[in-house]
């Protein structure tokens, strides 16, 4: 039998906690990503529970590797997407009860077979 890893069961309680807030209250300034401050689009969770759209984190750790709000190391590897709050955010934009949408034009994540962030390299020539 596999048995889920310890940061596997922390990163799904962190993302419920925080689908969880926003069903409760509704979305609120706590509730929009603190780089860009708008709805969370493509919302993903660090290790150390903040929440922040995935265009917005990985152009911020392409110029630091510690999260932006608590200054914990951070990594691309260490990302996770929060899928419940994802999902959430969409049933109340398509029901209206959410103020404006996520930003659009965003490339949605990569991610591999195991739900991990699939991080890629471009090159030019």
């Amino acid at each position: 039998a596999v048995t889920p890893r310890a940061h596997d069961a922390n990163a799904m309680a962190l993302a419920m906690d925080a689908a969880s807030d926003v069903h409760r209250g509704g979305l609120d300034d706590s509730h929009a990503c603190p780089i860009c401050r708008e709805t969370f689009s493509d919302a993903f969770n660090t290790m150390c529970g903040h929440t922040f759209c995935y265009a917005c984190i990985v152009e911020h750790l392409a110029r630091a590797h510690a999260c932006p709000c608590c200054a914990q190391p951070l990594t691309a590897e260490s990302l996770f997407p929060n899928l419940a709050l994802d999902k959430l955010l969409k049933q109340l934009s398509r029901s209206g009860q959410l103020p404006g949408s996520p930003r659009s034009g965003t490339a949605s994540p990569a991610l591999g077979s195991d739900g991990a962030l699939a991080t890629t390299t471009t090159t030019t020539t």
